[in-house]
């Protein structure tokens, strides 16, 4: 599917779902995101769809919980005080609810997650659409860099056409710990490993297909934390490389000045 439209293999996907099908129109109108998520997360079909993939028990029998941290525990699939379908422990001294979302993002990324605001739209959505309940659209490039596996690289591409789909003009963050959690690095080995697997990722994304065009937070910092792009966003003649990241001349002129600026102080 592309942004401009389904696909007849996607129209029929659509009609065998039946009512169950959310739009990637409204996950992309802000204003309606978080109505038609709320909306979403309270129907049966949700339910049952999410714990087939996740490999739960649907109607409120117990089971043994998949969540990290509480190994022999029960948990049960139950509506909450909202009638949003959670997990929740059977013992009542283990904690709060988990939204579905939650579980998703703790069982790829091998930690548990307490997701809120803007992080929670984006693994709903991504399990929406691991649940073939709504399609992301195409993104034209850009190309995996070779030093970025393929399992590593489907995963970011999933982020990056959510991303499309729900912030199309803004600069996104990359950090060590994100890449990690969202293509679950720390699954197979220990956190020390995986943040320093997911730091060799970004690097190699910064020499390709993700061009720097801005700071995050205070850009008085040694290592400043980047705002990106992806590449085929950005007018060839407009990038250049800056310290082994590609970048917006601008960004690089915005820079180059602040560093005058703090050597005339």
């Amino acid at each position: 599917m592309t942004a401009s439209g389904d696909t007849s293999s996607a129209a029929a996907r659509r009609a065998a779902l039946g009512k169950w099908y959310v739009s990637y129109e409204a996950l992309a109108d802000p204003r309606a995101r978080r109505r038609v998520l709320q909306e979403n997360a309270c129907r049966p079909e949700y339910e049952r769809a999410v714990c087939d993939l996740l490999g739960l028990t649907a109607g409120g029998e117990p089971f043994p919980t998949p969540l990290p941290g509480f190994d022999g525990c029960l948990a049960r699939v139950v509506p909450d005080a909202k009638r949003r379908f959670v997990l929740k422990h059977v013992a009542a001294d283990r904690g709060r609810p988990w939204l579905l979302a939650a579980v998703f993002a703790s069982l790829v990324s091998g930690r548990t997650h307490d997701l809120r605001g803007p992080e929670l739209s984006r693994w709903t959505i991504r399990l929406l659409a691991a649940a073939e309940a709504t399609w992301l659209p195409e993104i034209i490039g850009p190309v995996r860099p070779p030093a970025v596996d393929e399992a590593t690289w489907h995963d970011l591409d999933c982020y990056f056409r959510i991303r499309k789909l729900t912030d199309p003009d803004d600069a996104f963050p990359l950090s060590r710990r994100f890449v990690a959690d969202w293509c679950g690095l720390q699954r197979s080995q220990d956190e020390a490993s995986a943040l320093k697997q997911a730091e060799d990722v970004i690097a190699a994304l910064r020499r390709s297909c993700v061009v720097a065009v801005g700071v995050s937070g205070p850009t008085h910092r040694a290592n400043p934390s980047y705002l990106y792009r992806l590449s085929n966003d950005i007018p060839p003649s407009e990038i250049v490389e800056l310290d082994g990241v590609c970048a917006t001349k601008a960004f690089i002129a915005h820079r180059r000045e602040w560093r005058a600026r703090k050597a005339a102080s």
